[in-house]
Protein backbone atom coordinates (compact mmCIF):
# COMPACT_ATOMS: atom_id res chain seq x y z
CA UNK A 1 0.00 0.00 0.00
CA UNK A 2 1.30 3.41 -0.89
CA UNK A 3 -0.44 5.88 1.44
CA UNK A 4 -3.03 6.32 4.14
CA UNK A 5 -5.41 8.99 5.35
CA UNK A 6 -7.84 9.45 8.21
CA UNK A 7 -11.42 9.65 7.05
CA UNK A 8 -14.03 11.15 9.45
CA UNK A 9 -11.76 10.58 12.46
CA UNK A 10 -12.78 6.95 12.94
CA UNK A 11 -10.93 5.06 10.21
CA UNK A 12 -7.60 4.94 8.45
CA UNK A 13 -7.80 3.75 4.85
CA UNK A 14 -4.76 2.36 3.07
CA UNK A 15 -4.58 3.18 -0.63
CA UNK A 16 -3.11 0.87 -3.20
CA UNK A 17 -0.63 1.67 -5.93
CA UNK A 18 -1.39 4.04 -8.79
CA UNK A 19 -3.77 2.43 -11.30
CA UNK A 20 -2.93 4.67 -14.28
CA UNK A 21 -0.13 2.46 -15.58
CA UNK A 22 -0.09 3.08 -19.35
CA UNK A 23 2.23 6.06 -19.93
CA UNK A 24 1.62 7.69 -16.51
CA UNK A 25 3.85 10.69 -17.26
CA UNK A 26 1.40 11.73 -19.99
CA UNK A 27 -1.89 10.20 -18.80
CA UNK A 28 -1.50 11.44 -15.22
CA UNK A 29 0.98 14.34 -15.00
CA UNK A 30 0.99 15.37 -18.68
CA UNK A 31 4.74 16.03 -18.77
CA UNK A 32 5.09 16.12 -22.57
CA UNK A 33 1.63 15.58 -24.09
CA UNK A 34 -2.03 14.79 -23.37
CA UNK A 35 -1.51 11.04 -23.41
CA UNK A 36 -4.53 8.99 -24.47
CA UNK A 37 -7.21 11.38 -23.15
CA UNK A 38 -10.01 12.07 -25.63
CA UNK A 39 -13.14 14.24 -25.76
CA UNK A 40 -16.27 13.27 -23.94
CA UNK A 41 -18.95 15.05 -25.93
CA UNK A 42 -17.83 17.96 -28.07
CA UNK A 43 -15.02 20.40 -27.41
CA UNK A 44 -11.25 20.54 -27.78
CA UNK A 45 -8.36 19.13 -25.78
CA UNK A 46 -5.00 20.89 -25.92
CA UNK A 47 -1.72 20.15 -24.17
CA UNK A 48 0.51 23.00 -23.05
CA UNK A 49 3.78 23.18 -21.14
CA UNK A 50 2.26 25.84 -18.85
CA UNK A 51 -1.28 24.40 -18.62
CA UNK A 52 -0.53 22.27 -15.55
CA UNK A 53 -0.10 23.00 -11.88
CA UNK A 54 3.70 22.70 -12.12
CA UNK A 55 4.34 22.34 -15.86
CA UNK A 56 2.53 20.41 -18.54
CA UNK A 57 -1.23 19.94 -18.39
CA UNK A 58 -4.44 19.71 -20.40
CA UNK A 59 -6.83 22.51 -21.30
CA UNK A 60 -10.36 21.51 -22.21
CA UNK A 61 -12.43 24.05 -24.15
CA UNK A 62 -16.17 23.42 -24.68
CA UNK A 63 -17.57 24.18 -28.15
CA UNK A 64 -20.36 26.55 -27.09
CA UNK A 65 -22.56 27.42 -24.13
CA UNK A 66 -24.02 24.06 -23.33
CA UNK A 67 -25.56 22.46 -20.26
CA UNK A 68 -24.91 18.90 -21.41
CA UNK A 69 -22.10 16.91 -19.82
CA UNK A 70 -18.88 17.59 -21.68
CA UNK A 71 -15.24 17.11 -20.88
CA UNK A 72 -12.56 14.48 -21.31
CA UNK A 73 -12.12 10.77 -20.75
CA UNK A 74 -9.33 8.23 -20.37
CA UNK A 75 -10.23 4.83 -21.87
CA UNK A 76 -9.99 1.90 -19.46
CA UNK A 77 -7.10 0.24 -21.32
CA UNK A 78 -4.84 2.94 -19.81
CA UNK A 79 -5.24 1.80 -16.21
CA UNK A 80 -5.16 -1.45 -14.26
CA UNK A 81 -8.43 -3.41 -14.44
CA UNK A 82 -11.10 -2.16 -12.04
CA UNK A 83 -12.97 -4.75 -9.97
CA UNK A 84 -16.75 -4.35 -9.57
CA UNK A 85 -17.67 -3.71 -5.93
CA UNK A 86 -14.27 -2.23 -5.03
CA UNK A 87 -13.80 1.44 -4.12
CA UNK A 88 -11.28 3.73 -5.80
CA UNK A 89 -9.98 7.17 -4.91
CA UNK A 90 -10.08 9.40 -7.99
CA UNK A 91 -8.19 12.67 -7.68
CA UNK A 92 -7.11 15.47 -9.99
CA UNK A 93 -5.83 19.02 -9.86
CA UNK A 94 -8.32 21.26 -11.67
CA UNK A 95 -8.38 24.99 -12.38
CA UNK A 96 -11.50 26.60 -13.81
CA UNK A 97 -12.11 29.94 -15.47
CA UNK A 98 -15.12 32.24 -15.10
CA UNK A 99 -18.23 30.45 -16.34
CA UNK A 100 -16.62 27.02 -15.91
CA UNK A 101 -16.50 26.60 -12.13
CA UNK A 102 -19.50 24.49 -11.21
CA UNK A 103 -21.05 21.09 -11.80
CA UNK A 104 -17.85 19.05 -12.16
CA UNK A 105 -17.90 15.31 -11.65
CA UNK A 106 -15.76 12.20 -11.94
CA UNK A 107 -17.17 9.03 -13.43
CA UNK A 108 -15.30 5.76 -13.04
CA UNK A 109 -16.41 2.19 -13.60
CA UNK A 110 -19.94 3.22 -14.53
CA UNK A 111 -20.53 5.29 -11.36
CA UNK A 112 -20.81 9.09 -11.18
CA UNK A 113 -19.38 11.01 -8.22
CA UNK A 114 -21.18 13.73 -6.34
CA UNK A 115 -20.87 17.01 -8.24
CA UNK A 116 -18.36 19.58 -7.03
CA UNK A 117 -17.28 23.12 -7.85
CA UNK A 118 -13.76 24.29 -8.62
CA UNK A 119 -11.93 27.61 -8.26
CA UNK A 120 -9.83 29.77 -10.58
CA UNK A 121 -6.63 28.42 -9.00
CA UNK A 122 -5.35 24.86 -9.18
CA UNK A 123 -6.60 22.71 -6.30
CA UNK A 124 -6.77 18.97 -5.72
CA UNK A 125 -10.22 17.36 -5.84
CA UNK A 126 -10.86 13.77 -4.74
CA UNK A 127 -13.84 11.43 -4.64
CA UNK A 128 -14.17 7.80 -3.55
CA UNK A 129 -16.18 5.79 -6.08
CA UNK A 130 -17.35 2.17 -5.71
CA UNK A 131 -17.35 0.87 -9.29
CA UNK A 132 -19.78 -1.52 -10.98
CA UNK A 133 -17.70 -2.24 -14.11
CA UNK A 134 -14.27 -1.84 -15.69
CA UNK A 135 -14.98 1.29 -17.76
CA UNK A 136 -13.31 4.60 -18.59
CA UNK A 137 -12.54 7.57 -16.34
CA UNK A 138 -14.47 10.73 -17.26
CA UNK A 139 -13.90 14.24 -15.93
CA UNK A 140 -16.74 16.50 -17.01
CA UNK A 141 -18.83 19.51 -16.13
CA UNK A 142 -22.27 20.77 -17.12
CA UNK A 143 -22.67 24.53 -17.32
CA UNK A 144 -22.99 27.38 -19.79
CA UNK A 145 -19.39 28.60 -19.97
CA UNK A 146 -17.06 28.52 -22.94
CA UNK A 147 -13.78 29.49 -21.25
CA UNK A 148 -12.56 25.97 -20.58
CA UNK A 149 -10.67 24.48 -17.65
CA UNK A 150 -7.26 23.00 -16.88
CA UNK A 151 -6.29 19.53 -15.61
CA UNK A 152 -3.18 17.99 -14.05
CA UNK A 153 -2.08 15.22 -11.64
CA UNK A 154 -4.84 12.68 -12.27
CA UNK A 155 -4.78 9.58 -10.09
CA UNK A 156 -6.78 6.41 -9.47
CA UNK A 157 -5.98 4.29 -6.38
CA UNK A 158 -7.83 1.37 -4.82
CA UNK A 159 -9.20 2.09 -1.35
CA UNK A 160 -8.50 -0.54 1.29
CA UNK A 161 -10.76 -1.48 4.17
CA UNK A 162 -11.39 0.69 7.21
CA UNK A 163 -8.88 0.24 10.01
CA UNK A 164 -10.64 1.56 13.16
CA UNK A 165 -8.83 4.33 15.00
CA UNK A 166 -9.22 4.68 18.73
CA UNK A 167 -9.07 8.27 19.96
CA UNK A 168 -8.86 8.74 23.76
CA UNK A 169 -11.74 10.70 25.25
CA UNK A 170 -10.08 11.48 28.58
CA UNK A 171 -6.70 12.84 29.54
CA UNK A 172 -4.86 11.46 32.57
CA UNK A 173 -2.75 13.92 34.59
CA UNK A 174 0.84 12.82 34.91
CA UNK A 175 2.85 14.38 37.72
CA UNK A 176 6.60 14.93 37.97
CA UNK A 177 7.11 15.15 34.20
CA UNK A 178 10.38 16.41 32.79
CA UNK A 179 9.89 19.37 30.52
CA UNK A 180 12.44 21.34 28.52
CA UNK A 181 15.28 19.46 30.11
CA UNK A 182 14.08 20.23 33.67
CA UNK A 183 13.97 17.84 36.58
Amino acid sequence: NSSATIDDGSCVYAYGDERITNDPTNNSTFDTNSGYWVNYGAGAIAWGSSYGETGGGIRYTPPNPNVNEQGIRLPENNFTTLIAGKSYLVSASIKGVAGELDDFRFKLGGVISIRFNVTTSFAAYSKIITVTANTQLEITNANTGTGGWFLDNVSIKEVGTCIPVSIPTTITKVSNCMRDGGT
